[in-house]
């Protein structure tokens, strides 16, 4: 028997014993008419319709949206289903929610004309995409690439989150090239020698961390210091606090 969060218990009910496998079969015969299909877990917690549903591609989780305007991020196991947490802030029907295929990010949009983007760790908004007068209604993400599809009233934009290109400076005198790679090493590539290394990592502590990891913080700068060709001097910015 599964225990789900929010679902009747069969004294609730007033149910005799095996009542909830009663309730469950109904389900499976109004949902499917037949018994190829088997419904395992009834998840309970949105006030008003579900619109979308989505699974993590590696997580077990599962991630919801409906006309309650709220976000439900859910997790599962082979025995049970449970709700993790509620990401609020939309101000109309959530139509469509989807996991990022690559990153800690949940994506979200709604009637009310935006598209939110959520951290899965933290819960919390950290972008916001509007237009004027179009409703979002779905999403799509790219499999491989940074690239995000939404549809809306008048059509469909394609858009990726964040710039590809890393912040780098090229040397042209020592043909070296400095580039920041995956928001968290500074490397050099030699071009005489095709030797690629990591000069130093640009995690300074547990906040840095948590804030580098956010989405848009990743360095948008980097400028090599060439009035000083003793030392190697350079200097790396982003949108961070204190960045």
């Amino acid at each position: 028997k599964k225990t789900v969060r929010g679902m009747p218990n069969e004294s609730g009910m007033g149910m005799e014993p095996g009542g909830n496998n009663a309730v469950m079969s109904r389900v499976n015969a109004d949902l499917f008419g037949g018994t190829d299909a088997v419904v395992k877990y009834l998840l309970e917690g949105h006030d008003r319709g579900v619109n979308w549903a989505s699974f993590h591609h590696t997580l077990p989780l599962i991630i919801s949206g409906a006309d309650d305007r709220q976000v439900k991020l859910w997790r599962m196991n082979e025995t049970k289903a449970w709700e993790v947490d509620t990401m609020r802030g939309h101000t109309n029907n959530v139509s469509c929610v989807i996991f990022h295929p690559r990153r800690d990010l949940i994506i979200s949009n709604s009637e009310d004309r935006s598209i939110r983007v959520w951290d899965i760790s933290r819960r919390v908004g950290v972008q916001t995409f509007r237009r004027e007068h179009d409703r979002f209604w779905i999403l799509a993400a790219h499999p491989e690439h940074n690239l995000l599809a939404a549809g809306h009233d008048s059509g469909m934009l394609v858009f990726n989150l964040e710039r590809e290109r890393p912040a780098y400076d090229f040397q042209t005198n020592t043909r070296e090239l400095y580039y920041v790679k995956d928001e968290r090493y500074l490397r050099r590539y030699e071009y005489s020698t095709s030797e690629d290394s990591v000069q130093v990592s640009l995690r300074r502590s547990s906040s840095s961390v948590q804030a580098s990891s956010g989405l848009g913080n990743a360095p948008r700068t980097l400028v090599v210091n060439t009035l000083n060709p003793a030392e190697v001097n350079m200097l790396v910015c982003s949108d961070v606090d204190g960045g």
